[in-house]
C-alpha cells in the first residue's frame, strides 16, 4: 500500500469518526462544555473546549474534544465568545442544548458584564456556570505571609541545589548515594502542577539532614545562608507542618481528578475534606496523630497556634467558597443513592433552585414512587449510578428525575482530566488530555527553571531523531512531504502541528544541503536556504535554551 493511499484511508476513517460524534452530540437532549484559554511557548492564546453528553444509542456519558482554536489577538470575553459560538455553528450545535459551561474561573470568562459566560446566558437563560472545583481547592490553600516565607525560602534551596550549577548537582547526588539517603535527588517546584510543591516538600524533608550535611561543605554566601535555615527550630516546625497539611490536600486533589467522575464524586470527596479540616484542627492540640512529620520535629511544649490559626482560615476558605455551592446536598444524593433521600420537600427545593423548569410537585411524587420500587433498589445495589440513570430507570415512569439525574451526570466539576488512557500514542504529551491536564503539560517546566524549558527540549528532540525511529506508527511519513504529514498530525494536538510541520521542512533542508555538499555545490548561495536565518535555532540545542 502506498503511503498516500494510507493517508486517503486515515483521512477518510477520521472524517467517518468526527461525523458519528457529531451526529452523537447533535442528537443528545444536553450538553455541558469545559472552557480553557493558555498561551503556548509562541504567545499564541489557545481556546479548548471539550464537551460532555448523553450518548443515546450507547446509553452513556461521553466526554470528547470539541474543539481547538487560536485566538489571534485579544483574548476578552467577547473574543472568547465568538470562537465557542463559532466552534458550535461549525458542528451543528445549538447554544440552548448547553446545560452548564466550566470554566478557569478568569475575569475574561466570568465577568459579570462582558465575560463569555455572561454573553453565553444571554442567549441560554438557563445556562449554569461553574468555576473548576479543583482549581477552587488550590485557590483555598493559598498560604499566609510566614508560612509563604518558609515555602518560598525552601524552595530556593532546593533551586539552588539543583539548579544554580550542574557541578553541585551531581556533587549533590553523589553525595546522597554515598550516605545512602531515602532518596538520591531533590524535586523540582513547577506552579502550572499543583501536586509538584507537596512532593517537592516530601522529598527535601526526608532528606533534610544530609541537605544540611551537604551545606557545610558549599562555601559560598548562599550556602551558609540556607544552612542557618536549616539550623531554625521555628521554621523547620513549619516546614514540617506544611508538609503534612500538603500531603492532605495533595490526596484531595488526587481524588478530584481522572476519568469517568461525576460532580457529585467531586463535592462529595470536598465536603468529606472539609469534615477532615474539623478532626485536623482538634488532632493539633491533642497527639498530632494525623501530622506525623510535626510530631517528629515537635518534642515536649509547642506552640501550635500559628497551626491551628492555618487550618481555622482553610476551613472558612473551603466553607466561603463551597457551602453556596447551587449544587446542594440532596441534589447530589439523587444521582449518588436516591433511595437516602429523606427530605423529600428540600430536596424539590433545591432542584427547581438550580433548575428552573423543573416543577417541585411531580419531583416529590416520583421521588416517593421511586424509593418504593424495590427491583430499582436492587438494581442500584448491582451497578454504578450512570447505568442507573441511563439505562435501568425507565424515562416515560420517572421523566422528571431521570432528567434532572441527566443533567446532573452532564455536568463538568473541573477542567482538569485525562482521556481515556488506553488510547495508544507515540508521546505522553501527544494525549488530548483537556484544559488544565492539556496546558500544565503544554507548559511544562524544564530542569533551568525556566517555564516550558522542558516542552522546547522536546520539540529539539522531535526535530533531530528521526520520527520513523521514534514513533513506530509513522512509518510512511517522509519529512518535507506536507500530504504524508497529515496522517500523523490527527494523533497531535494542533498547538504542535507547526512545529511538527516545521521539523520535517527543516530536516528536509539539512538534506538537501548535504547533498548539494557531496556534489561540489555551494549551498549557500541557494536563496531558499537561509542559515543565518533566526528560525534555524531550532536545530542548534545551545539557542534553543538561550
Amino acid at each position: 500500500m502506498s503511503a498516500s493511499t494510507a493517508t486517503r484511508k486515515s483521512e477518510i476513517l477520521a472524517d467517518d469518526v468526527l461525523a458519528q460524534l457529531d451526529a452523537a452530540i447533535q442528537s443528545a437532549p444536553c450538553i455541558s462544555l469545559a472552557i480553557d484559554e493558555s498561551t503556548d511557548v509562541t504567545d499564541n492564546a489557545q481556546l479548548l473546549v471539550y464537551v460532555r453528553f448523553c450518548n443515546k444509542d450507547k446509553k452513556e456519558i461521553c466526554e470528547d474534544l470539541l474543539g481547538v482554536t487560536p485566538l489571534e489577538t485579544h483574548t476578552r470575553g467577547e473574543d472568547i465568545y465568538a470562537a465557542i459560538k463559532e466552534m458550535l455553528r461549525k458542528r451543528g450545535i445549538d447554544l440552548k442544548q448547553v446545560v452548564s459551561v466550566t470554566t478557569d474561573g478568569a475575569p475574561a470568562m466570568i465577568g459579570k458584564e462582558r465575560g463569555a459566560v455572561s454573553r453565553m446566558k444571554e442567549d441560554n437563560p438557563d445556562l449554569l456556570a461553574y468555576h473548576c472545583l479543583i482549581h477552587q481547592t488550590v485557590l483555598c490553600a493559598t498560604l499566609s505571609q510566614h508560612f509563604a516565607e518558609v515555602m518560598n525560602t525552601v524552595m530556593k534551596l532546593i533551586n539552588f541545589l539543583r539548579a544554580s550549577s550542574s557541578l553541585q548537582h551531581r556533587l549533590l547526588r553523589e553525595f546522597l548515594a554515598d550516605v545512602e539517603a531515602n532518596a538520591n535527588d531533590l524535586l523540582l517546584h513547577n506552579n502550572v502542577r499543583w501536586l509538584s510543591k507537596g512532593n517537592a516538600l516530601g522529598r527535601f524533608w526526608s532528606v533534610r539532614e544530609e541537605i544540611a550535611a551537604f551545606l557545610e561543605q558549599v562555601k559560598s554566601q548562599r550556602a551558609t545562608q540556607f544552612s542557618l535555615f536549616l539550623q531554625d527550630e521555628h521554621k523547620m516546625n513549619m516546614v514540617a507542618f506544611l508538609v503534612d497539611i500538603t500531603s492532605h490536600l495533595n490526596e484531595l486533589n488526587v481524588k478530584l481528578q481522572g476519568q469517568n467522575n461525576t460532580v457529585a464524586d467531586l463535592m462529595t470527596a470536598i465536603r468529606s475534606f472539609q469534615r477532615k479540616l474539623d478532626i485536623f484542627k482538634e488532632d493539633l492540640e491533642g497527639g498530632c496523630e494525623h501530622f506525623p512529620k510535626l510530631q517528629e520535629q515537635i518534642q515536649g511544649e509547642r506552640d501550635v497556634y500559628p497551626y491551628v490559626d492555618f487550618i481555622d482560615k482553610l476551613i472558612g476558605n473551603f466553607s466561603k467558597r463551597f457551602n453556596s455551592s447551587s449544587l446542594g446536598q440532596q441534589l447530589l444524593l439523587l444521582i449518588q443513592n436516591p433511595f437516602l433521600i429523606r427530605e423529600v420537600r428540600g430536596f424539590s427545593k433545591e432542584v427547581t433552585q438550580t433548575f428552573k423548569w423543573a416543577h417541585a410537585g411531580s419531583l416529590q411524587l416520583e421521588l416517593i414512587d421511586l424509593q418504593g420500587n424495590a427491583p430499582l433498589r436492587e438494581h442500584f445495589e448491582a451497578t454504578d449510578p450512570a447505568t442507573f440513570w441511563l439505562q435501568t430507570v425507565s424515562e416515560s415512569v420517572f421523566p422528571g428525575l431521570t432528567k434532572v439525574a441527566l443533567h446532573t451526570l452532564t455536568m463538568f466539576g473541573s477542567t482538569y482530566s485525562l482521556s481515556d488512557s488506553s488510547t495508544p500514542t507515540p508521546h505522553p504529551w501527544f494525549r488530548a488530555n483537556f484544559c488544565e491536564g492539556y496546558f500544565v503539560r503544554m507548559d511544562y517546566d524544564g530542569p533551568l527553571g525556566s517555564p516550558r524549558a522542558g516542552y522546547k527540549r522536546d520539540l529539539f528532540d522531535l526535530s533531530k531523531i528521526p520520527l520513523p525511529e521514534k514513533y513506530p506508527m509513522c512509518r510512511q511519513l517522509q519529512p518535507g512531504k506536507e500530504h504524508h504529514l497529515q496522517q500523523l498530525l490527527q494523533y497531535i494536538p494542533p498547538i504542535n502541528a507547526k512545529y511538527l510541520k516545521y521539523a520535517l521542512e527543516k530536516q528536509a533542508e539539512l538534506k538537501e544541503a548535504k547533498e548539494g555538499l557531496r556534489q561540489g555545490n555551494d549551498p549557500k548561495n541557494d536563496e531558499n536556504l537561509d542559515y543565518n536565518d533566526e528560525e534555524s535555532a531550532v536545530d542548534d540545542p545551545q539557542s534553543m535554551q538561550q
